[in-house]
């Protein structure tokens, strides 16, 4: 007689895998060059932390967010398109920029710590404009603008 007979399930272990001796590396914290650039990030966020905090307690919550806006599309913009020349260079009598930007000094100082500052630019007939210019083009200061005024808009 041919008994059927359910398998020990024991008999089906699979050894046990060693554990990964992967390493990961953590940076030592007493590194001066990363305490530098810690620090250095950590004031970038603290001034633009009370440059938004300026810019609330100064204007209404909708010139609020059309600053804010504002100050988003120009940061994306230069993410976006770092080669074009065209989102790098504000114009100071554009309506918007005018309107947004050069009436508040919160949001000039924001623009200030990504890199813009004030410039003049000759167009091909000789003639001078008023300008703000990204001079310092730093991906990772911009994404951190970025970053902080999206936040604070939520």
């Amino acid at each position: 007689m041919n008994v059927m007979t359910e398998p020990d399930p024991d008999d089906l272990v699979a050894p046990t895998p060693e554990l990964s001796t992967l390493q990961t590396y953590e940076p030592d914290p007493d590194d001066e060059e990363l305490q530098r650039i810690n620090g250095a990030m950590t004031a970038v966020c603290n001034r633009l932390q009370k440059a938004l905090e300026m810019l609330k307690s100064e204007v209404g919550p909708m010139q609020s967010t059309s600053i804010l806006q504002t100050l988003l599309k120009i940061i994306r913009n230069v993410i976006e398109h770092p080669e074009m020349e065209k989102y790098k260079r504000l114009r100071k009598t554009n309506p918007v920029i005018e309107r947004n930007i050069l009436n508040n000094k919160a949001a000039l100082e924001i623009l200030s710590l990504v890199g813009f500052r004030e410039d003049v630019i000759y167009d091909n007939l000789g003639k001078e404009d008023a300008y703000l210019v990204l001079k310092r083009n730093d991906p990772g200061l911009l994404w951190l603008a970025k970053s902080t005024l999206e936040s604070s808009r939520a």
